[in-house]
């Protein structure tokens, strides 16, 4: 029975690896111009995907993103050329 338990558990594991991309290739393949980005807040932000998002906002063009309360260093919304913080 552990046997096939331990069987079951390694290929959920594997279909969630088989699942897994990078944040900058979910970026570009699920977001599109004029989509409204909502990002959560205080210590459910995803600070890695937020940063990405960030660097990457030369290519999303009419892109928004909302926050409430960001534990973010807000400076690199300064620096991200078409992002502008509208707090």
């Amino acid at each position: 029975m552990l046997n096939d338990l331990s069987k079951d558990i390694f290929s959920n594991l594997k279909k969630f690896r088989d699942k897994q991309v990078t944040a900058e290739n979910a970026i570009k393949t699920f977001i599109k111009p004029g989509d409204r980005i909502f990002i959560d807040s205080g210590c459910s932000e995803p600070l890695d995907l937020t940063k990405k998002l960030i660097e990457l906002g030369q290519e999303l063009p009419d892109v928004e993103i909302l926050h409430f309360l960001s534990l973010s260093d807000l400076d690199y919304y300064e620096t991200a050329g078409n992002i502008e913080n509208l707090n």
